[in-house]
């Protein structure tokens, strides 16, 4: 297949996939069926109610007498189960995609504008970099669970060299603060090179954000702004139907709700949130209602991955301002090129992330470009398999500056995504609108 047609190259990487797969669910198959005819393990089955009740000796329920037993939330969509290697779907197709590159003779960001605008733009931009300083929330030291990711974004128009000095300047004077305050072991970086400090609240990693944009003397939400991972599926007790904002310190959705818009009210520099909460319909618009037009609501988890996202209906119930795409496991080019498209026509704004065990390889930098996403979610400002994406971003940037094809991403702009309520009819309105209805009844 000519490496070109990404497509077709997909769509037969897909189609082996899923004969592995049928293999595969058949041979489970056959080992229940033989198991079954052997009387099975001897275990006896847990039944549903019992299954609810969490670890206590005897299956007892811990509550007290006299007191209800609390619901267990079943969880929106059960995890998709892959098969082993299924990340060489990914491999291969970002393989095809590379060699077409090569075989035409372009830069790797043309092909992959080709395929996704059917032609190379007049104009090409360059995407904002969301850049991680802070990792908390469960895995992390200290009490803070409801913040994963401190994140700090330059302001649209910024170049990459610049913003790439601000934001490793910026990164510095947090880790010497950290260092002031806890040791030399505070400065450590974990797998993406994030600072792990141990926080309690919020409001102690939006500050020191804050301070470390003032003293290379820009305007925090003018120069630099911040944005949060909160990843609110991570921190549902599924079964006290409750998240765990801090240790010991559990809220119920609509409490989150006011939880996130009263930090976001004091803090305006605060342009983008991603997973607030899980998927929760009504509180999850009840949210964007109040926040939206501050700063972006994003959705990561509280969508399937790319290739199941295409076949997934969108509808009113539920709505973001922007969504994290990600390249890895079975998701190919083409799930990621038509997914960003179906999300743009739903006005989101296109996030294109990283994965865990990143390399050198640039290849999302490219990407990035191609598809014209607005920003990409790198990681910290260190070590080369996130500088490595930086220096990408610069030479492309460079490359179209020299042809003239270089644009930059408009303004933030939050649109509203709750449409504001209809104005009520006054008097007098319904009785005509039902006179207008029956002569046209009568008409017909």
């Amino acid at each position: 297949v000519d490496p070109a047609l990404q497509s077709d190259v997909d769509k037969i990487l897909m189609k082996l996939y899923e004969e592995l797969k049928a293999e595969e669910d058949e041979r489970l198959a056959k080992e229940a069926a033989e198991q079954a005819a052997l009387g099975g393990d001897g275990a006896t089955p847990v039944k549903e109610e019992d299954a609810s009740v969490s670890g206590k000796k005897g299956g007892k329920s811990s509550a007290k007498k006299g007191k209800s037993v609390a619901v267990v939330v079943v969880p929106d969509e059960p995890k998709e189960k892959l098969l082993p290697g299924a990340e060489s779907i990914c491999v291969a197709s970002r393989a095809a995609c590379t060699a077409a590159s090569a075989v035409r003779e372009e830069p790797l960001y043309q092909h992959i504008a080709t395929l996704r605008f059917g032609e190379i733009p007049k104009d090409m931009r360059v995407p904002i970099p969301m850049v991680t300083i802070i990792q908390s929330g469960r895995s992390a030291p200290g009490k803070l669970n409801c913040v994963k990711e401190f994140m700090v974004v330059p302001k649209p128009g910024m170049p990459i060299a610049d913003s790439l000095k601000y934001c490793q300047k910026i990164y510095s004077y947090v880790a010497k603060t950290l260092v002031t305050k806890s040791g030399m072991a505070a400065q450590y970086g974990n797998d993406i090179g994030a600072l792990c400090p141990s926080y309690d609240k919020p409001e102690q990693g939006l500050d020191i954000l804050q301070d470390a944009i003032t003293s290379l003397e820009l305007t925090p939400g003018e120069d630099f702004f911040i944005a949060l991972n909160l990843a609110g599926k991570e921190i549902f007790d599924y079964e006290k139907g409750k998240y765990e904002v801090m240790g010991g310190q559990q809220k119920v959705p609509e409490d989150l709700v006011e939880f996130w818009v009263e930090l976001l009210g004091r803090y305006p520099s605060v342009i983008a949130i991603i997973d607030p909460m899980r998927k929760q319909k009504e509180h999850w618009m009840r949210l964007c209602d109040r926040v939206s037009d501050k700063c972006y609501v994003m959705g990561n988890h509280t969508y399937p991955r790319p290739g199941l996202l295409l076949e997934e209906e969108l509808t009113e119930e539920f709505k973001t301002s922007g969504t994290v795409l990600k390249l890895d496991q079975i998701n190919t080019i083409t799930d990621i090129l038509e997914s960003a498209k179906k999300m743009e026509d739903a006005e989101n704004q296109i996030v294109l992330t990283t994965c865990y065990g990143e390399t050198t390889d640039t290849f999302l930098a490219d990407m990035a470009v191609g598809m014209n996403a607005r920003f990409l979610k790198i990681g910290a400002p260190v070590r080369g398999e996130r500088i490595a994406l930086f220096n990408r971003l610069i030479q492309i940037e460079n490359q179209l500056k020299l042809e003239g094809r270089l644009a930059f991403h408009g303004e933030n702009v939050f649109p509203h995504i709750v449409p504001p309520p209809l104005p009520e009819p006054e008097e007098g309105e319904e009785a005509q609108e039902e006179e207008k209805k029956e002569e046209k009844g009568k008409k017909k």
